[in-house]
């Protein structure tokens, strides 16, 4: 009876630690870095490196997707690393 409580005990404790990896995050800025050769990889928004995949959904318009515009970014952290599962222009680069 007590290893089956102590097995529950750390099965919640992963749960609540898997669901803590994968916490979704809202955060604006401006978008300050982007690779050169694709839309895809890491881009930059205010300081905070984001991961950019093909699942990315994109919102524009109020605006292009372009360096300088001020952004809204949907994301999960996953490792210690955010990536972005949408990007939305708030704001035109001024």
């Amino acid at each position: 009876m007590r290893s089956a409580r102590c097995l529950a005990l750390v099965c919640l404790a992963l749960l609540l630690v898997s669901q803590a990896a994968h916490a979704k995050y809202e955060f604006e800025g401006v978008l300050e870095q982007m690779p050169g050769y694709s839309f895809y990889g890491v881009w930059v928004v205010s300081g905070q490196p984001v991961e950019v995949t093909p699942e990315t959904r994109f919102e524009a318009k109020k605006g292009p997707v372009t360096l300088g515009a001020w952004v809204k970014v949907e994301a999960v952290n996953a490792g210690g690393h955010f990536i972005a599962k949408k990007i939305k222009v708030k704001r035109p680069k001024y």
